[in-house]
């Protein structure tokens, strides 16, 4: 990868660790290490975002085959799919709450994104009649940390962090989430970075860039970030980061040689989150002709949730 003037990686304290590591040799291939899913792994966590410990992993079925490709996308019916715009469904801890944005309009506030909710009883059952979380603010972009006990979004103005007790809980106490360059953001499940896409010239071209930045603990904000090694193709723009709950894989939107369309899913893969990613792979089967993009991958790599044409997509790796 070249290095962007004016791009650091010099993560402070909290990230220096993760950020000296990603040097190393990544993964390359497109499907993801097999992976022993465990039964609190596959299911929700307690009110204090904790899975219970039972003394040891209890192995439990797989629900899809890692190494295969997933199933053509559909379109998910509880997410309103006649509203003008949706995007950022997000699922919960062990999958039983989405959360999404749906886009409203107003005279007297200009363009609003409303946080919308959903619930369900088990994977298997129907999602519930979508309800509002009123968390004070226009929103766009949407992402769940800490066991799913804290949002973050975006907006034009700002970045915000909201919280709540528990999992049955409303987020609320919308607070500023300082970043420098205000970004669309994505921190990862365990709270203690971000990934975002920012533009970054190199005195002739601007690009933009996937950057990975660690968490402030002194503050209510992030360090200095700078790019992820290996990741962007100069001359070329990704953004939309999204990570699995243990960051072993990133799947972002990139208009990069090799694919369909306008912008098109790629993934990077690690067996670690001490390592670094291996080469980016396109998902010929999630991308289309026009903009795709990734809102939420399962842990197991089994189901995805994909941004198209102002509408929420499903994709499932089969057996």
């Amino acid at each position: 990868m070249r290095w962007l003037p004016g791009a650091t990686f010099a993560l402070l304290a909290a990230g220096a660790a993760v950020a000296a590591c990603e040097g190393t040799s990544g993964l390359a291939s497109e499907g993801p290490p097999p992976k022993e899913i465990t039964a609190r792994e596959g299911g929700r966590d307690d009110g204090a975002g904790e899975r219970p410990d039972d003394g040891g992993p209890e192995l439990v079925e797989e629900r899809c085959d890692p190494g295969k490709a997933f199933s053509p996308p559909e379109l998910e019916p509880a997410l309103e799919p006649t509203a003008d715009t949706i995007r950022s469904a997000v699922m919960s801890p062990g999958e039983l709450e989405l959360h999404y944005l749906k886009y409203t309009s107003a005279a007297s506030t200009g363009e609003r994104w409303a946080l919308r909710r959903v619930t369900r009883p088990s994977r298997e059952a129907a999602w519930s009649a979508p309800a509002t979380v009123d968390v004070g603010e226009a929103v766009a972009g949407l992402s769940l940390a800490a066991g799913g006990l804290k949002a973050y979004w975006w907006t034009l103005e700002s970045n915000f962090v909201a919280s709540r007790p528990d999992l049955d809980a409303t987020f609320s106490g919308a607070k500023t989430f300082w970043l420098a360059k205000k970004s669309q953001l994505f921190v990862v499940a365990s709270n203690d970075a971000a990934y975002y896409a920012e533009y970054v010239s190199d005195g002739s071209v601007v690009d933009r860039v996937i950057m990975r930045a660690s968490m402030n603990s002194g503050a209510s904000g992030l360090l200095a970030g700078g790019p992820v090694p290996d990741l962007h193709v100069n001359g070329t723009s990704d953004s939309q980061p999204v990570l699995n709950r243990d960051e072993t894989a990133l799947y972002f939107s990139s208009n990069r040689p090799g694919g369909k369309g306008l912008a098109d899913i790629w993934v990077a893969r690690r067996s670690s989150k001490l390592e670094a990613f291996g080469a980016p792979v396109h998902l010929p089967e999630l991308s289309t002709e026009s903009v795709d993009g990734v809102s939420w991958v399962s842990d197991d790599d089994c189901e995805i949730l994909i941004e198209r044409a102002a509408h929420i997509y499903v994709a499932r790796r089969p057996l």
